[in-house]
């Protein structure tokens, strides 16, 4: 449920925002991306500051979903472009990262990081998959969210927006942050908390099939790009 919510549910209300705006009304886009770039860092402070696994990764996705409407606020061919790819982008990793995060609490019977630790040899494809879903949504290269998020800095400077750019690379960092701790509070670090050794076999395998994904994504952007073209020229024809 979490990760349905995380993927469909709060992106449906940005898209429906941009449609029934960009088409509809002649507005200033310039509060708009100022609104964005603030949630964005809202939501990463809010991360940062998190104990409980779960509300890590849902304060994430309200500063994830602050970086894809800056994309798409910028109302131009690039823009539109980044925030297409990194909705596409956020929809794999972030289900990746809240599945790991219900396989770790079903077999843990906790939620909170600082009662976890050490997890990886115990559950090291879980673990693989979480890292690899982790490292996209910070932006690491070869991994799909680094060309993603450059799309949308890039964007934002060549609309001469210096001041929200700056504002965003920040985000970007409390981003690698937060999930560097989220990922240590897990899977590194000595294990002090007993655990059930039954889990979901196909869970396990969706979180690491999520990771591969978010890394092929990276690996094959150029071939990629061309579907979220299609997308933006229908927008602009």
């Amino acid at each position: 449920v979490c990760a349905l919510s995380s993927v469909l549910i709060a992106k449906i209300g940005v898209f429906a925002f941009v449609r029934i705006f960009l088409f509809t009304f002649t507005v200033s886009w310039d509060w708009i991306l100022w609104l964005a770039v603030i949630s964005s860092l809202i939501g990463a402070a809010a991360a940062l500051r998190e104990k409980n696994i779960k509300r890590i990764i849902a304060y994430s996705t309200i500063s994830q979903i602050g970086f894809i409407l800056l994309g798409l606020a910028l109302v131009g061919e690039i823009g539109l472009l980044a925030g297409l790819l990194y909705f596409v982008i956020h929809a794999v990793g972030k289900t990746g990262l809240f599945l790991g995060a219900g396989i770790v609490e079903q077999r843990c019977k906790e939620g909170n990081l600082d009662k976890l630790g050490g997890l990886a040899k115990a559950m090291p494809v879980t673990a693989a998959g979480f890292l690899f879903c982790s490292l996209s949504i910070m932006g690491f290269p070869p991994f799909g969210g680094f060309y993603a998020k450059l799309m949308v800095i890039l964007a934002i400077v060549k609309e001469g927006h210096f001041w929200i750019a700056g504002l965003a690379i920040f985000t970007a960092i409390l981003t690698m942050l937060y999930l560097f701790r989220l990922f240590n509070g897990i899977f590194l670090g000595q294990r002090e908390i007993s655990f059930s050794s039954k889990g979901r076999g196909s869970m396990v395998a969706c979180v690491l099939f999520l990771g591969i994904v978010s890394l092929a994504i990276g690996l094959f952007i150029g071939q990629l790009l061309g579907l979220p073209n299609i997308a933006v020229a229908q927008i602009f024809r």
